[in-house]
Protein backbone atom coordinates (compact mmCIF):
# COMPACT_ATOMS: atom_id res chain seq x y z
CA UNK A 1 0.00 0.00 0.00
CA UNK A 2 1.53 3.43 -1.18
CA UNK A 3 0.22 6.87 -0.92
CA UNK A 4 -0.22 7.35 -4.35
CA UNK A 5 -2.48 4.02 -4.35
CA UNK A 6 -4.20 5.53 -1.54
CA UNK A 7 -5.10 9.01 -2.63
CA UNK A 8 -6.16 7.17 -5.79
CA UNK A 9 -8.17 5.15 -4.34
CA UNK A 10 -9.88 7.82 -2.00
CA UNK A 11 -10.63 9.86 -5.04
CA UNK A 12 -12.78 7.61 -6.43
CA UNK A 13 -15.10 7.26 -3.06
CA UNK A 14 -15.05 11.16 -2.80
CA UNK A 15 -16.07 11.07 -6.12
CA UNK A 16 -18.91 8.71 -5.34
CA UNK A 17 -19.79 10.41 -2.14
CA UNK A 18 -19.74 14.03 -3.40
CA UNK A 19 -21.38 13.39 -7.17
CA UNK A 20 -18.92 14.59 -9.01
CA UNK A 21 -16.03 13.42 -11.36
CA UNK A 22 -13.16 11.66 -10.05
CA UNK A 23 -10.98 14.20 -11.68
CA UNK A 24 -12.08 17.14 -9.71
CA UNK A 25 -11.17 15.86 -6.60
CA UNK A 26 -8.15 17.30 -5.47
CA UNK A 27 -6.11 16.00 -3.44
CA UNK A 28 -4.59 19.07 -1.89
CA UNK A 29 -8.01 20.13 -0.30
CA UNK A 30 -10.26 19.04 2.05
CA UNK A 31 -12.94 16.79 2.16
CA UNK A 32 -15.21 19.81 2.43
CA UNK A 33 -13.77 21.71 -0.14
CA UNK A 34 -14.19 18.58 -2.57
CA UNK A 35 -17.73 18.24 -2.11
CA UNK A 36 -18.01 15.82 1.06
CA UNK A 37 -20.82 16.49 3.50
CA UNK A 38 -21.38 15.19 6.73
CA UNK A 39 -23.27 12.17 5.41
CA UNK A 40 -20.86 11.55 2.58
CA UNK A 41 -18.41 12.17 5.10
CA UNK A 42 -20.00 8.81 7.14
CA UNK A 43 -20.21 7.22 4.01
CA UNK A 44 -17.05 7.84 2.56
CA UNK A 45 -15.56 6.50 6.40
CA UNK A 46 -17.55 3.63 5.82
CA UNK A 47 -16.37 2.68 2.30
CA UNK A 48 -12.74 2.89 3.56
CA UNK A 49 -12.79 0.70 6.73
CA UNK A 50 -14.27 -1.69 3.95
CA UNK A 51 -11.77 -1.46 1.53
CA UNK A 52 -8.88 -0.55 3.40
CA UNK A 53 -9.03 -3.01 6.64
CA UNK A 54 -8.64 0.07 9.51
CA UNK A 55 -10.78 1.31 11.65
CA UNK A 56 -10.98 4.99 11.24
CA UNK A 57 -14.01 5.92 13.32
CA UNK A 58 -12.29 4.20 16.47
CA UNK A 59 -8.54 5.64 15.34
CA UNK A 60 -8.92 9.01 16.73
CA UNK A 61 -8.91 11.51 13.58
CA UNK A 62 -7.97 14.81 14.30
CA UNK A 63 -8.42 18.12 11.75
CA UNK A 64 -4.98 17.54 10.75
CA UNK A 65 -5.65 14.21 9.53
CA UNK A 66 -9.00 15.62 7.25
CA UNK A 67 -6.98 18.96 6.13
CA UNK A 68 -6.43 16.91 2.75
CA UNK A 69 -6.91 13.83 0.57
CA UNK A 70 -3.43 13.33 1.41
CA UNK A 71 -3.35 13.34 5.11
CA UNK A 72 -5.97 10.90 5.34
CA UNK A 73 -4.37 9.47 2.57
CA UNK A 74 -1.51 8.92 4.97
CA UNK A 75 -3.58 8.36 8.27
CA UNK A 76 -4.94 5.42 6.33
CA UNK A 77 -1.65 4.45 5.74
CA UNK A 78 -0.05 4.92 9.16
CA UNK A 79 -3.34 2.65 10.60
CA UNK A 80 -2.65 -0.27 8.40
CA UNK A 81 0.67 -0.97 9.06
Amino acid sequence: MNIDNVSSRLREEIALVAGIVGDEVNIELSLTDNGVNSLGFVELMLAIEQQFGVKLMDSGLNREDLASVTALAEKIIQLAE
